[in-house]
């Protein structure tokens, strides 16, 4: 392999090349006087000479003098301040414009945290909303369902009413045509009964007749069963002697041929499974010769590539020489000709791991193949052992093989030509009896005959009797089924009757007990009303207080923020205070939807005495013992709804433009509950006689309430405080 003698690294020119410390970077400035500007002139920094006690102190923000920017009406400068020098001016104009910017940065971030704290709510606030409308439609569901199942219990009662009508209608013409079967009936049975009485007595003289007719037929039965009973004896024991002689050649021939199948069978069989063993290790030999085959080739291979790796490895190092010894010069760089030689080393090092990877891979290798050769030695030792073994197993199987065709096939042939000899003498004997049965046969036939045509003359007359007997008999049984069958549909149309009845007084009950369901669903409906007002109101709330903060952002004066941010946080004390009030309104209503639902799932049967229908056959029916929920409402009251809410503000209250927002539109009528909390806290609720404001007094009082909040927040400052302090 050769390498072209070009040079690796292309030469830069010198102007590329920065020279020493260039790049240095000085550790510290030789006069850091911009860390110690901040901390200048901090010592008399509120001190603003003679103040006015009756104007707010303003901690040195801005210039209470109101002629400041007039030049005209100026006042005089004194000459201690003109002697100041101008290098002072500076400072303190500095010093003043910091704090007035880090006052602007701590009033921006308490206003942004502010901000963030609202939005938070805001968005609390939203999702609460959310949550109230999903579970506003889903009580619509619940009363969309209501209201279907009691038109369907509606239409199902009047169904039900219609058939109970129409049976009840149906019901006089069958008890007339059950009147008229029961004397059709009766005169029938009569007549009937008479002509079973003549049938009797000719069935009387009938059955004397087959008496006597029977005990000729017995005796000549008794002497064709004597004569049967001979020939049955003389032909089983020949048939008997006859069957035991073909059954014992017959089992002789069987256990020969059976005997001769399985011994070949399982010669054949184990001929078969030695060969596939021998089949499947020559494969297996086959396998591993191949595998072995494979292992020399990589073997080869291998070592053909470490020979090469090392070829290459002296040539490296002739040719990394060979460049040292030309790079090695008076003109050639120290710092090019250490980067060729690191370069140089990283191959090297690559080169070396291959190396070493490859001498590892070889030694794993010659490991391998010393394992495989002594496994396939073990294996070729247990195959011989197997073979030996197989061997000896066929050697004994021909052994009895030939036992058998040589000794016990001649002997079981001579039992079956005797067997045979035995069988033809038995076949003589059979067929002279067969002659003499034949004649008792002939004999036996003619009596048989003579027996047959007088008990088929018997049998006519008893058969015509018999059937006289089952017309009648079903002439019975029709009109008694007829009757079954009139009963059955009488009682059928009368329990019908009962359970129709049952069926429309519990419907009637399930009606009344919706209704107060539907009530109640109308009510928490209501509620959820007024609670999305509320919701709606605090977002008006929110929307105010941002517009309010952008409103903030806009002023210059210092003086009019601090009043702002007093004002803000008052708002947002009250708006604490109403969120709470209203989080404390939804879980008073989510326990009473807890209470109502655990009071559906508790109504639960009690068995106590109805009144007895008046068919007087339908049981008693068990009704529900707890009072209905109507019950719980007041008397007074014909529709839940949820008092109407009023919030009385007082003039120094910064939430006063909530009161417009919670008026309703219309009066609505309120709803007292036996065992309920109030909805609202106490400081919400309307007096039991105060009406509901409409929304234009609202408006009117909101607008009265914005004036006020307006004219307390001039708010008057006396004393000294930090900036910390107001800000905290």
């Amino acid at each position: 392999m050769q390498f072209p003698k070009a040079k690796r690294f292309v030469d830069k020119p010198p102007d590329t090349i920065p020279p020493p410390g260039a790049y240095d970077v000085p550790i510290a400035l030789p006069d850091p006087s911009y860390k110690k500007a901040g901390m200048l002139e901090k010592g008399d920094r509120f001190a603003m000479g003679e103040r006015d006690v009756n104007k707010p102190d303003t901690f040195g923000l801005y210039n209470p003098d109101g002629t400041a920017g007039d030049k005209e009406n100026a006042r005089p400068k004194s000459r201690a301040a003109g002697t100041t020098s101008s290098a002072a001016l500076h400072a303190e104009r500095e010093r003043h414009k910091r704090e007035l910017e880090d006052l602007r940065a701590r009033l921006s971030a308490s206003h942004e945290k502010e901000v963030s704290k609202a939005q938070a709510k805001v968005d609390k606030l939203t999702k609460r909303t959310e949550e109230l409308k999903k579970e506003r439609e889903e009580l619509g569901k619940e009363k969309d369902g209501l209201k279907s199942e009691v038109r369907h219990l509606t239409s199902k009662l009047a169904k039900t009413t219609t058939l109970l009508e129409k049976h009840q209608q149906s019901l006089p013409s069958l008890q007339s045509k059950l009147e008229s079967l029961t004397a059709q009936h009766t005169a029938s049975s009569q007549r009937k009964d008479s002509e079973i009485a003549t049938l009797r007595g000719r069935l009387e003289e009938v059955e004397k007749n087959l008496f006597v007719e029977r005990g000729r037929y017995a005796v000549l039965k008794r002497d064709k069963g004597s004569v049967d009973a001979a020939l049955e004896r003389e032909k089983q024991g020949r048939a008997e002697q006859a069957t035991a002689a073909g059954e014992a050649v017959l089992s002789a021939r069987v256990e020969a041929r059976v005997a001769r199948q399985g011994e070949l069978y399982e010669a054949r069989m184990r001929e078969v499974k030695l060969r596939r063993q021998v089949e499947d290790r020559i494969a297996q030999v086959e396998s591993l010769a191949a595998y072995a085959a494979g292992l020399e080739e990589r073997v080869k291979v291998a070592e053909e590539s470490r020979e090469e790796a090392e070829w290459q490895r002296w040539r490296i190092r002739d040719l990394w020489r060979d460049e040292r010894e030309l790079m090695v010069g008076p003109e050639r760089n120290e710092k090019e000709w250490r980067q060729r030689a690191r370069a140089d080393l990283r191959d090297a090092s690559g080169l070396r791991d291959e190396i070493a990877s490859a001498e590892e891979e070889k030694y794993w290798r010659v490991e391998w193949d010393e394992e495989a050769r002594l496994w396939m030695k073990g294996r070729e030792k247990r195959w011989d052992e197997e073979k030996r073994a197989l061997k000896k197993e066929l050697s004994d199987l021909e052994k009895e093989l030939d036992h058998a065709v040589n000794t016990d096939i001649p002997r079981l042939e001579t039992q079956l030509s005797s067997t045979e000899d035995a069988l033809a003498d038995t076949k003589s004997s059979l067929s002279t009896a067969e002659e003499q049965v034949s004649d008792l046969s002939s004999a036996l036939a003619d009596l048989e005959q003579r027996l047959a045509d007088e008990t088929e003359r018997l049998e006519g007359e008893i058969e015509e009797q018999k059937r006289h007997l089952a017309d009648a008999r079903k002439e019975v049984e029709r009109e008694r089924t007829e009757k079954r069958r009139v009963v059955g549909l009488l009682a059928q149309t009368r329990a019908s009757e009962t359970a129709l009845k049952e069926e429309v007084e519990i419907l009637s009950a399930d009606v009344t007990s919706l209704r107060p369901l539907i009530a109640e669903t109308t009510s928490l409906r209501q509620t959820i009303d007024h609670l999305a007002r509320l919701n709606a109101a605090n977002e008006a709330e929110a929307q105010q207080l941002i517009a309010q903060n952008s409103e903030l952002v806009g002023h210059g004066n210092k003086d009019q923020k601090i009043r702002h941010v007093a004002a803000l946080r008052e708002e947002l004390v009250e708006s604490r205070k109403k969120h709470l009030a209203t989080l404390s309104q939804l879980a008073s209503v989510q326990q009473r939807v807890a209470s109502l639902e655990t009071e559906l799932e508790t109504y639960r049967p009690a068995s106590t005495d109805s009144a007895v229908p008046s068919s007087g056959l339908a049981p008693q029916r068990a009704r529900v013992s707890r009072p209905q929920m109507a019950d719980a409402v007041s008397a007074s009251s014909a529709v839940p709804a949820p008092p109407a809410p009023r919030v009385v503000v007082s003039s120094s209250d910064s939430h006063a433009p909530l009161s417009h927002s919670l008026a309703v539109a219309a009066p609505t009528t309120s709803v007292t509950w036996a065992d309920d909390d109030p909805l609202l806290p106490p400081h919400l609720q309307l007096a039991a006689s105060q009406p509901a404001p409409s929304a234009g007094v609202g408006k009117a009082r909101g607008r009265a309430a914005i004036r006020e909040r307006r004219g307390s927040t001039s708010v008057k400052m006396v004393g000294k405080m930090s900036v910390s302090e107001l800000l905290g």
